[in-house]
């Protein structure tokens, strides 16, 4: 009984570790749709354009999309080679002086986008990451050469749930962001939790076979 007892909590232990595990980032978009799964809301900014994103923009699925100040606008098609052209299509594009604040009214295990003109040459541009109030993680995406298009999104560790994301201001960068993606979180028990209703449940057991023995 005793060998059994110290498993569980050992088993405790490593799950709750593994519950507070790093978000993991990804410039690889096959890579990322690998590891965060099918998405549950998408958004492309086509037909959004000219929405005023300093009043903050309803991006469909429970995401929305606000900047801090002036600076960021939801363009219409762009010419090859612009700075906010991705697709040539529409794109939000701005300069992370302003803020960026991406908000989910349900939790997110996973973001993905395409990003144009990002941290080109230097590193200009980052992410913050929270649940609430917390920060979980502050993530700096790839310095590239030149204005050129990239994907970059990230899965969350288990146990970890985002309920909002913004560019951190490091040297005003302008770039592009389109073809947005999110996962929402899987609300399933987490591995901290399940160890625990082990250890309640081996509990009842020792205390049953005492109450027996008298």
């Amino acid at each position: 009984m005793k060998r059994i007892l110290n498993t569980l909590i050992a088993t405790f232990l490593l799950a709750s570790g593994a519950s507070e595990a790093a978000v993991i980032s990804y410039t690889s978009q096959a890579a990322w749709l690998a590891a965060a799964g099918t998405a549950t809301t998408s958004q492309n900014f086509n037909g959004l354009s000219g929405a005023n994103v300093l009043n903050g923009v309803d991006l469909g699925g429970g995401m929305s999309v606000k900047a801090s100040a002036t600076g960021w606008n939801i363009t219409g098609a762009q010419s090859a080679g612009n700075t906010c052209s991705i697709d040539t299509t529409a794109s939000l594009c701005g300069n992370s002086i302003s803020v960026l604040t991406f908000t989910f009214a349900n939790a997110i295990s996973s973001f993905g986008a395409s990003f144009s003109s990002m941290n080109d040459d230097i590193q200009r541009t980052q992410f913050e990451l929270f649940n609430g109030a917390t920060l979980i993680a502050t993530l700096t995406p790839p310095i590239v050469s030149g204005q050129v298009d990239q994907f970059y999104g990230f899965v969350a560790g288990a146990g970890q749930s985002i309920t909002s994301l913004r560019t951190k201001y490091v040297a005003g960068d302008a770039f592009g962001i389109d073809n947005v993606a999110i996962v929402s979180a899987a609300k399933v028990p987490e591995p901290g939790n399940l160890a625990l209703m082990g250890l309640g449940l081996l509990g009842l057991v020792f205390a049953r076979r005492r109450t027996a023995k008298h």
